[in-house]
């Protein structure tokens, strides 16, 4: 296949040819003639060690690269001219080719012409602003990649002018009647909550970023009830659609009976709720006045990250209610023997009404350590963190920053 860019205009498949010699050298520079002899037997020989490397080891070394470099690198021997077909690893970025038609080329003929062998991963990053021209393209590379037992799956996105909406993922996923899909990461992709997850049992890492979660059906929300072997789940600058159009009726949840860690940065719902029994590691990352916990069902919790920022609400009911909120979420964190606060959320915490936290009992009764990243907390702040443990005293370590007494 030719490319219509210079950087790719390579046949898939062949290998180079040596170039020729521009003019014969003259008989009287025999000597360096010779010397050019050698030099030609030395990359003969380097390439023959090439050539006889294990083949398990050449596709180790070529699934280290992104596909079209893998499939250039195959023209060092003429044993790796085929080797790229039984990588299992597949890696497609768009930002490769200067053409979309180009890209769009080499994915179609990399699919067809590779060997029919099982992959292990696949990524695939397309950047292109027109949504509507890749969107068979991004279909295809699923569909592929999950016919072919693929454990590993990487999609983002990113057309630099919005979410990609033109394909909906929930129902091309929803057409699967079972995969081998371990680990799933998407981003900027819209997804439809409640789309049959039948097919993805065996998936134990999701991974969702900048993905609009739409949800059209009255009650309760739990898009991830569906994986019963979920247990690593991060959500990242994610938008439940009733948070868009301020629907207060439903809330959020998450649920997940294998749940081991759960990380959310920047979620946005009306509310949420979280029930998940064996879930250890608990990382939240989210503005204040947005916060919003109507249920915490984690009692096995061991590890509890804090990264909170306060947009400055105004009225003080507003500030009244934050602070309920907050306190209702360390109430949620009551199981937690290890409490990780980064430097902004000391200072919003700093700034909070500390006679109405005085007279809260502290809801962490098993804490063992405090890490602030900071030189200094509040005292009253410190002892509303600390005086609930029925241990002995709890070690706190402090960071690097600045004081924030």
């Amino acid at each position: 296949m030719d490319s219509d860019d210079s950087s790719s205009s390579y046949v898939i498949g062949r290998a180079g040819k040596r170039a020729r010699c521009e003019e014969e050298e003259e008989e009287e520079e025999e000597e360096e003639e010779e010397e050019e002899e050698e030099d030609d037997d030395d990359g003969e020989l380097a390439t023959d060690r090439l050539s006889h490397l294990p083949k398990p080891l050449i596709y180790q070394i070529l699934s280290l690269l992104d596909t079209k470099s893998a499939v250039q690198t195959c023209v060092l021997s003429r044993m790796w001219r085929c080797a790229w077909k039984y990588v299992p690893v597949l890696s497609f970025r768009r930002d490769s080719f200067e053409q979309y038609s180009s890209f769009q080329m080499y994915v179609e003929e990399v699919l067809s012409l590779r060997f029919p062998e099982s992959v292990c991963t696949v990524s695939y990053i397309d950047n292109e602003r027109l949504a509507e021209r890749r969107e068979s393209l991004f279909v295809k590379v699923v569909r592929y990649a999950l016919s072919h037992g693929a454990q590993h799956l990487d999609m983002d996105l990113n057309n630099k002018s919005g979410v990609f909406k033109s394909c909906c993922v929930s129902d091309l996923f929803g057409m699967v009647s079972n995969c081998d899909l371990r680990t799933l990461k998407l981003q900027r992709v819209k997804i439809e909550i409640g789309f049959d997850a039948s097919g993805f049992r065996m998936l134990t890492d999701l991974n969702l970023e900048q993905c609009p979660l739409v949800s059209e059906v009255d009650g309760e929300v739990d898009p991830f009830s569906g994986f019963p072997c979920l247990k690593n789940l991060v959500l990242t600058e994610c938008i439940h659609s009733d948070f868009v159009f301020r629907e207060d009726k439903r809330s959020f949840k998450i649920s997940g009976p294998q749940l081991l860690t759960l990380e959310l940065d920047c979620l946005m719902a009306m509310r949420m709720e979280i029930c998940a029994p064996k879930l250890e590691f608990f990382k939240v990352g989210h503005d204040l006045q947005f916060l919003n916990f109507a249920n915490l069902s984690i009692p096995s919790l061991v590890h509890a990250h804090l990264r909170l920022c306060d947009g400055e609400p105004s009225r003080e009911d507003t500030k009244k209610q934050i602070l309920q909120r907050l306190i209702s979420m360390f109430q949620g964190f009551n199981n937690a023997t290890s409490l990780k606060l980064d430097y902004q959320t000391v200072q919003v915490l700093s700034n909070i009404d500390f006679e109405f936290l005085e007279r809260q009992p502290s809801p962490f009764t098993k804490l063992k350590s405090l890490i602030v990243e900071a030189i200094s907390i509040p005292h009253a702040l410190l002892d509303y963190l600390l005086k609930g443990s029925s241990s002995m005293k709890p070690n706190v370590e402090y960071g690097y920053g600045q004081c924030v007494c």
